[in-house]
């Protein structure tokens, strides 16, 4: 837990603005047109707002999607993030520094545990076809109805597939090792 909260912790280099906070599949609404593409998005929930690195919020959303491409693509997300921050950053005659895309690149990595805590937590919540109460404080309780929860969410073979997606990928990283 302790080595999870230092993910939003910030250095003194880091590129810092007041983010979300929760921002996962969730907490944000879309509006689409006739052809099903989005044209209006609007985030919603915002009681986790912090100052902090602008990356946390990609890897809430990215770590809530389900969709595949999602993760393909996340290097090209955060990119795109990246210059659409910087060019309404340039709207407002911001003065301050503003790092470079490799520098925000590695901002991302070295909050890249998030995505163990976000995926393997609320992932699981969003495919859960359990019997049990999917209720928020069962993730994290040791009571009777908690441990029946946590049993019966891991139990599901799609959790178990998530599951077994991203571990590899963050042992690979070197993420599981003891901090």
């Amino acid at each position: 837990m302790e080595y999870a909260a230092r993910s939003v912790d910030v250095g003194e280099k880091d590129f810092q603005t007041l983010v979300h906070g929760d921002c996962w599949t969730t907490n944000v609404m879309y509006q689409y047109d006739d052809e099903g593409n989005p044209t209006s998005i609007l985030p919603i929930d915002f009681q986790f707002s912090s100052l902090t690195s602008p990356v946390v919020d990609l890897h809430y959303l990215f770590s809530t999607s389900l969709q595949e491409n999602v993760k393909e693509k996340e290097i090209e997300l955060v990119q795109y993030h990246y210059y659409a921050l910087k060019q309404y950053l340039d709207k407002f005659s911001y003065k301050g520094v503003f790092p470079s895309l490799h520098e925000y690149q590695l901002q991302f990595e070295r909050r890249r545990f998030m995505t163990v805590i976000i995926a393997n937590v609320f992932q699981p919540i969003m495919v859960y076809e359990g019997t049990e109460e999917p209720e928020f404080v069962n993730l994290y309780q040791d009571t009777p109805e908690g441990i029946r929860f946590q049993d019966s969410m891991y139990a599901c073979e799609k959790v178990q597939r998530i599951v077994a997606n991203i571990l590899p990928i963050m042992d690979a990283k070197g993420l599981l090792d003891p901090q």
